[in-house]
């Protein structure tokens, strides 16, 4: 399938760019979670077979920038530039947002419309390991997030959402 894109983006880039009057061609992959570190980088290879398939054009096309060590290439087809990137998980949401925390509203919009809401406190619970409770408490936490959004029993499945989209969570 990354063939498939990076031959379509390649093979109609200038008329996208005609058809709309422009010359320039901003493309993005979006990835709907997860985060660069994470990714299998399969979308990644869509970036470089669209260099090479640059490359193997000639003359009339020229790889401006290749994507070693990023996740964006930037090439010319005639007049045409294109730049093409991969947007992974809170990258995506955020650029569709417009915004940095983008991500985190649609989250806390997400949770709030799925996890029913309960004054329940949860019943203690026997452990094996002596210090667990403390090791899963959400006490701290709950002190330095301010979600306030998001009822006392959302907040843990906000973390656990969350981390389709953090290298990791700290306290």
């Amino acid at each position: 399938m990354t063939g498939s894109i990076s031959s379509e983006l390649v093979k109609y880039a200038v008329d996208w760019a005609k058809a709309s009057s422009v010359q320039k061609v901003d493309f993005t992959v979006g990835v709907l979670y997860g985060t660069q570190k994470k990714s299998n980088k399969k979308d990644w290879h869509i970036l470089r077979r669209a260099c090479l398939e640059v490359d193997a054009l000639g003359s009339r096309a020229k790889v401006i920038e290749y994507p070693n060590d990023k996740w964006q290439c930037h090439f010319r087809i005639g007049k045409v530039h294109v730049t093409a990137r991969v947007c992974i998980g809170k990258s995506l949401w955020d650029l569709i947002g417009g915004r940095f925390d983008a991500y985190t509203e649609l989250l806390c919009a997400a949770i709030r419309a799925s996890i029913v809401v309960t004054n329940n406190e949860p019943q203690p619970v026997g452990f094996e390991i002596p210090d667990l409770p403390q090791i899963i408490s959400m006490t701290s936490t709950q002190r330095k997030l301010n979600f306030t959004l998001l009822q006392k029993s959302q907040i843990e499945w906000f973390l656990l959402m969350s981390a389709h989209f953090s290298e990791c969570l700290v306290d």
